[in-house]
């Protein structure tokens, strides 16, 4: 469901999988381009056969908008 007069907001969703894995091994978020590339430092530096990649996400701020995007998005 969309809300038009919801504003958004840009996170940083960074991913790591092995070569030739089928499914993703991390994901982390970050809130910035900074906190996104602090992460992929991290993690290349555990270990250099990652493939990282990040991909920008936009977010709704509004409560109710912001509460179901968590819901569909984000599992815990």
């Amino acid at each position: 469901m969309t809300h038009p007069e919801s504003k958004t907001m840009e996170i940083f969703k960074v991913t790591a999988a092995l070569p030739g894995a089928t499914a993703q091994a991390c994901i982390a978020w970050g809130a910035s381009q900074t906190e996104a590339a602090t992460i992929r430092k991290r993690w290349s530096a555990d270990d250099r056969d990652l493939i990282i990649t990040t991909q920008t996400v936009n977010i709704p701020t509004a409560k109710g908008p912001l509460v179901e995007w968590l819901n569909a998005n984000v599992r815990g």
